[in-house]
């Protein structure tokens, strides 16, 4: 009895266990050398558009942090460069730390900005859309910056 009870509460906890998909990617933001950086030369929009990003995957953004920050922001914002656009309540989440992993944990649309002066508006922005399921198998690129976990 005591054995069914434990094997009961066991299949519960990997029934309610957040899954991750096998194969889940981890993504360098502008990739290895370059990172999160304004002045870099770094096109963000056109090194999202190498990736196809399903839920699991993961964005890892490495900056100098008295130099920059991170914020995930609405569309709204995004676009505007403006944290006080929609009265304010554009900013979902801020991290400072110089190392900061996000988590693609839901199909949609991200967007990341540095609120430092000037930053977002001189290009240092990054918007990426999330599928639920990940890509057919493509060929395996080789490209600094990106790992399969």
């Amino acid at each position: 009895m005591a054995m069914q009870a434990v094997l009961a509460v066991v299949s519960l906890l990997l029934l309610l266990w957040p899954a991750r998909r096998a194969g889940a990617a981890e993504y360098v933001v502008g990739d290895v050398g370059y990172g999160w950086e304004s002045g870099s030369g770094i096109n963000y929009a056109a090194w999202a558009r190498e990736y196809a990003f399903a839920v699991g995957d993961v964005l890892v953004f490495q900056y100098v942090s008295t130099q920059h920050d991170l914020y995930e922001v609405t569309e709204e914002v995004y676009r505007s460069c403006d944290t006080t656009a929609g009265g304010g309540n554009g900013v979902r989440v801020k991290y400072t730390s110089g190392y900061d992993r996000v988590v693609l944990d839901e199909a949609r649309g991200y967007w990341f900005i540095c609120d430092f002066p000037g930053h977002c508006l001189g290009g240092m922005r990054l918007a990426v859309n999330v599928s639920a399921t990940p890509p057919p198998a493509q060929e395996e690129k080789e490209v600094a910056g990106r790992r399969r976990l």
